[in-house]
């Protein structure tokens, strides 16, 4: 999805120069404002085409497809990128701004409701906790194995 694609290049582009000013500024540049709204947008068509067995009677004839087809190639995709970014985010690379951290945590958050898929975060949350250090709340999150079988699906 070439649009898709878009989304993620806005997402995924870093400044060649720092800004100047204060977070608050750097939150109300163009720049972020521009990052913000492809947050936003992937997150509405989560929301959206995220579970094809939920969405509505009168839609389900018109785009159950290209729900399904969105669930398995563009969703994961969605999360891969989500998870770079936190990834860079702790280990200092880049900035975040409060609405795009705000963002990647409601849709990881949908993304449990609707999947359940905490198995593919399982591998990457002791790697971030050890370097979050108090970012976006991870070090709150744990997973010993005393709990890990409440949230891995067994076989």
């Amino acid at each position: 999805m070439p649009w898709g694609k878009l989304f993620f290049q806005v997402i995924n582009a870093r400044l060649s120069v720092p800004l100047s000013g204060t977070p608050y500024d750097w939150e109300t540049s163009e720049w972020w404002k521009a990052k913000k709204w492809a947050f936003n947008t992937l997150d509405r068509l989560f929301e959206r085409f995220g579970s094809p067995s939920q969405l509505p009677e009168p839609f389900k004839k018109d785009v159950k497809a290209f729900a399904e087809h969105f669930v398995t190639t563009f969703a994961p995709e969605i999360f891969k990128v989500y998870l770079q970014q936190i990834e860079s985010y702790i280990k200092g690379e880049q900035w975040l701004s409060a609405k795009s951290k705000s963002a990647i945590i409601r849709f990881l958050s949908a993304w449990f409701v609707f999947f359940g898929y905490l198995i593919l975060l399982v591998s990457h949350v002791e790697s971030l906790q050890r370097q979050a250090q108090g970012h976006m709340g991870l070090p709150k999150a744990s997973c010993g194995d005393s709990r890990q079988h409440i949230y891995i699906p067994r076989a």
